[in-house]
């Protein structure tokens, strides 16, 4: 339920404009993405969050989507991380959906305490200790994917709506983000919209950005207060939220009309205005980028020539709106009737574009849109860091994976098996990327499609993606190898690892995508890692721990093919504690067992 208490009474109402229900306006910073000269604002400008001389923008991390799966293994993957020195090292953290539950309070927590925010239980495995099966520390990522009612924290914010003192102070579009920073931010003194019982106003948070030194710009040339900001932890990679924009006409089933959209501690928005001609209302999407704190506005005018933009809003932009968008997937959940009342809690939010001409009284338009998950469109975070040509790239998949011959190959699943659509989704996500195949779950009927064995086996339908989403090239360059399609050689050699950790490391060639506005170049290293059964990892297990595997008590039946939905019982998104526990271990596991692989390519060596 709500927590009645606000962990950190300074810093609301920072200001008169403070998005209290009171209108505010806003001298707003754009950036137009399409000009001749245009570049990415954290690497240079007046804005830049790197250090002129600094290589770390070549190098970057992405954590997939996958609910609070994802969260607990990013908690251990984090961990190893620090461990080994790296995180200094990086330029970019790239999350989408659970992938960004699990980074915001790592990159914004106010203690700025990696020790006890991601825990300090991770070990080989051979001395993980019994207490895993039953208890998460307090304070840390793990206990709080294991205390996440979403269904119940969702309606108990739609409950103060109905109160007449809260009617105009909880937009019904950000009950869904509010219960997401309720349950995965403000726990760790992230802020996020907090309630008192006793004195029943909202206090709307802090903005965000990246520095003090930013904060002070802003809030300079806006009469604000620098209080009103919170910023980046010290030495924190530069951050990258990833949703999709939902414009209109929409079709089920269908990406049309479904945009990749980025949020940043310094701008939101898509690098890319292409493929954008069909909008319904005919308002351009993308190829520019605008400052957080002034999104989901009213635009007051049009672009001044230095790039400014006058803008009005009733609420302040918060962190836990892009945060909760991006892993907006239970919007899914409610599509399809498992709970369906909740789709009207949904994000929406008003967008502007600064390089539209299409303006109203030479306003220029501001229109709502819904926005959703950012897996909607591309769920492993790897497509920013392509469109900035990141060099070194570790991916961290949460998933399992099917591994079938592809390109339309004969393959048989087990439609009886737990969470097998999870596993073709896990198989899709990596597909598409080179412009492969994919394999269609939902039109897979066991009672149809039985190949002879039983009518649970069921012969994999294919289907072309329909819309381009690769980004690799999927052409065997080296004449050594018997693969067909690059694709092909991925999928057979993450096949053979059947001891663990599942991880191959790749280079790649980047082929053009107007989509996520990627431009060709060639020879990224990418070190590709996906949750995967790992003999080396469960063989050295002991004890209670081993005991628990071997039974498969305390839900670690088919352990780690964890499920982001309904994996426990009445508990929609919800781990326990030996799921959660177990999962950052493995996670720890998998970066500590290729330490050398992983230090050589986030400090920028090409592989051996």
């Amino acid at each position: 339920m709500i927590n009645s208490q606000d962990p950190e009474e300074s810093g609301q109402n920072a200001s008169p404009e403070s998005g209290s229900g009171t209108l505010s306006r806003y001298n707003v910073k754009t950036w137009n993405t399409e000009a001749a000269d245009f570049q990415f604002p954290e690497i240079t400008g007046d804005d830049a969050y790197f250090d002129a001389n600094s290589n770390r923008p070549e190098r970057g991390i992405c954590f997939s989507g996958g609910g609070t799966v994802s969260i607990a293994l990013i908690a251990g993957y984090l961990n190893a991380l620090e461990e080994l020195g790296l995180i200094p090292e990086i330029g970019y953290i790239s999350g989408v959906s659970g992938g960004t539950w699990g980074t915001a309070a790592y990159m914004y927590n106010p203690q700025n305490d990696p020790n006890s925010l991601l825990g300090s239980h991770y070990s080989d495995p051979a001395d993980i200790p019994a207490s895993v099966l039953e208890s998460t520390a307090d304070g840390t990522l793990a206990r709080a994917t294991c205390n996440c009612p979403i269904v119940t924290e969702i309606l108990a914010y739609e409950s103060l709506r109905f109160n007449k003192t809260w009617m105009l102070s909880v937009p019904q579009r950000q009950v869904y983000t509010m219960a997401i920073g309720a349950m995965f931010m403000r726990p760790f003194g992230v802020d996020s919209p907090a309630f008192d019982a006793d004195n029943p106003q909202i206090k709307w948070r802090k903005f965000f950005t990246t520095t003090g030194q930013q904060a002070e710009k802003i809030a300079g040339r806006n009469k604000m207060e620098v209080e009103a900001f919170m910023t980046l932890n010290a030495d924190r990679p530069f951050y990258i939220m990833n949703t999709t924009l939902l414009a209109k006409p929409q079709k089920k089933g269908s990406l049309t009309n479904v945009y990749p959209f980025e949020f940043t501690p310094l701008y939101a928005g898509r690098i890319s205005s292409e493929l954008t001609d069909v909008v319904e209302g005919g308002q351009k999407i993308g190829g520019a980028y605008v400052e957080p704190f002034g999104f989901n506005s009213t635009a007051d005018s049009d672009t001044d020539s230095k790039g400014f933009v006058k803008a009005s809003n009733l609420y302040r932009f918060e962190l836990q709106q892009p945060v909760g968008t991006s892993g907006s997937a239970l919007g899914k959940e409610a599509q399809s009737g498992d709970a369906r009342i909740l789709d009207i809690f949904f994000p929406n939010f008003k967008y502007w574009n600064p390089t539209d001409s299409n303006l109203e009284n030479n306003v220029l338009k501001s229109t709502n849109y819904d926005f959703g998950d950012g897996g909607i469109i591309e769920n492993t975070g790897v497509a920013p860091l392509l469109a900035r040509q990141v060099k070194y790239i570790a991916v961290f998949i949460s998933e399992m994976s099917y591994y079938p011959p592809v390109n339309g190959g004969d393959f048989h699943i087990d439609t009886s098996e737990f969470g097998w659509k999870q596993k073709v989704f896990g198989y899709n996500q990596i597909a598409v990327l080179f412009g492969g195949k994919l394999i269609d779950a939902d039109a897979m009927d066991p009672k149809k499609q039985s190949n002879g064995d039983t009518e649970n086996f069921v012969n994999v339908i294919w289907i072309e993606d329909t819309v381009n989403r690769q980004v690799f090239d999927n052409t065997i360059l080296d004449g050594e190898t018997t693969a067909t399609t690059m694709l092909d050689e991925v999928i057979a050699r993450l096949k053979q690892v059947d001891d663990g950790p599942t991880s191959v490391d790749l280079v790649l060639n980047v082929v053009d995508n107007p989509l996520f506005g990627i431009k060709a170049y060639f020879n990224v290293q990418i070190k590709l890692t996906i949750v995967g059964s790992s003999t080396n990892w469960t063989d050295n297990l002991t004890g209670d721990v081993k005991t628990a595997f071997d039974n498969s008590t305390h839900g670690l039946g088919g352990f780690p093919n964890v499920q982001v939905f309904h994996q426990n019982k009445g508990k929609l998104i919800q781990l326990n504690e030996a799921q959660a526990n177990l999962l950052g271990n493995l996670a720890y596991w998998n970066i500590k067992q290729q330490a050398e692989v992983y230090q050589n390519l986030l400090t920028g060596h090409p592989f051996k």
